[in-house]
């Protein structure tokens, strides 16, 4: 089976749903300049519009090439909209950049390239855009050892991105079917507080009033849907800031300010990191801790079955879109604003988080703590409750 002109179907067909007459642009590295073509050329003869390859090295513009359909008549319209396709420079990434931690959080550049950076949370999405990582030899060589043919890694990816079906963008549609009716589900809950409960985190948080639980689908404001990154298997939910307690204990290791943090365990009260330890790494949480109080408190979170979860394939994938899917987690420091409702009606961030009680902090960082002993109970506000995760199965 061609893994490599399914996934390029599935990007095109699925994440940016690309329409006649969309103009689409393409950022990639000197790496993959050959996939990004082959993707244009697909894409041209959806769009009937030239179709745009940005060669990016180390931040600077190198060279634009532009890809024309052939087998279509091109359009003669201008385009009705702009896309946006990022592909994760997943060959010739820095993986461990050779900054001090104390000069990582004095950067937002840096902080940016450790992915410890919050992002704008009142942006507008103007446009369709999506962020893919594509297999290649270095990257599999990191993920699947050394000497490792490019190949195995897209055998690996196969089923994750449903390549290995006959009609992967029919399957991806399934898929969402199924994500929006546990959306709907979840949020026709009157949720009072959730617990989550493993070996070793016993931990009760609170929902925002105002937040929706999210997984993945994005629309703009005409009603256009997009899916910036795949897979889609998360559900995620903005917790109040202050209505945390309990233990938290990471269960794999993870990164900030380009350290690894291993064995972390945290203990909240009233919504706050109140203590904390780590077997490595505790000297990169005093840092950041001290750093911005808001840092210690929580800002997403994110479930997914354990069964499902990538965690059992690699500890680390280096890629924002796959390493959200090792296991369920949450974010300390800042969360996702999109899971607001009516976010356009808060004129800056400051109201937004008095308003609703999410977590503003211009640090994030993410924790993993699920595994297949977890439960994850939602307590509704008539003191029954709704097992969303029992023994780490999602409820289908």
């Amino acid at each position: 089976m061609d893994y490599r002109h399914n996934y390029i179907k599935v990007i095109v067909h699925v994440m940016l749903a690309l329409r006649q007459d969309e103009g689409l642009s393409i950022n990639t590295g000197r790496s993959h300049f050959e996939f990004a073509s082959e993707l244009a050329q697909f894409a041209s003869e959806i769009t009937l519009q030239d179709v745009n390859v940005v060669t990016i090295e180390h931040g600077v513009v190198e060279e634009v090439n532009s890809f024309s359909p052939i087998e279509n008549e091109k359009s003669l319209h201008e385009p009705l909209r702009h896309v946006l396709l990022r592909i994760d420079d997943t060959e010739e990434h820095d993986w461990q950049p050779e900054a001090s931690a104390d000069e990582i959080i004095e950067s937002m550049a840096l902080l940016q390239q450790t992915g410890n950076l919050a992002p704008p949370q009142l942006d507008r999405h103007m446009a369709p855009w999506a962020m893919i990582a594509v297999p290649g030899p270095l990257w599999a060589s990191k993920i699947l050892g050394k000497n490792c043919e490019e190949s195995k890694l897209w055998e690996l990816f196969a089923p994750v991105y449903k390549l290995d079906q006959n009609n992967p963008v029919q399957a991806w549609k399934e898929h969402i079917s199924l994500v929006n009716h546990r959306l709907v589900t979840l949020n026709r809950l009157e949720i009072d507080h959730i617990r989550i409960t493993t070996k070793d985190t016993e931990l009760t948080l609170a929902c925002v009033d105002q937040s929706r639980w999210r997984g993945g689908l994005m629309h703009l404001g005409t009603g256009r849907t997009f899916i910036p990154m795949l897979p889609l298997d998360r559900v995620t939910m903005l917790p109040d800031r202050f209505r945390t307690d309990g233990v938290l204990t990471a269960t794999r290791p993870f990164r900030l300010l380009a350290r690894e943090i291993i064995g972390a365990k945290f203990l909240f009260s009233s919504g706050m990191v109140v203590d904390y330890d780590a077997v490595k790494g505790k000297d990169i949480l005093d840092l950041v801790f001290s750093k911005e109080d808001n840092a210690r408190r929580l800002g997403e979170l994110s479930l997914i079955d354990e069964y499902y979860s990538l965690g059992s394939l690699c500890d680390r994938f280096d890629t924002l879109s796959l390493d959200t899917h090792l296991s369920s987690s949450v974010l300390f420091g800042m969360g996702e604003a999109i899971h607001l409702e009516a976010l356009e009606t808060y004129e800056d961030a400051k109201q937004m988080e008095q308003s609703t009680g999410c977590n503003l902090s211009d640090i994030r960082f993410r924790v993993p703590f699920g595994n297949k002993d977890m439960t994850v109970r939602a307590i509704l506000s008539d003191g029954s409750e709704f097992v969303i995760i029992n023994e780490g199965h999602i409820w289908s």
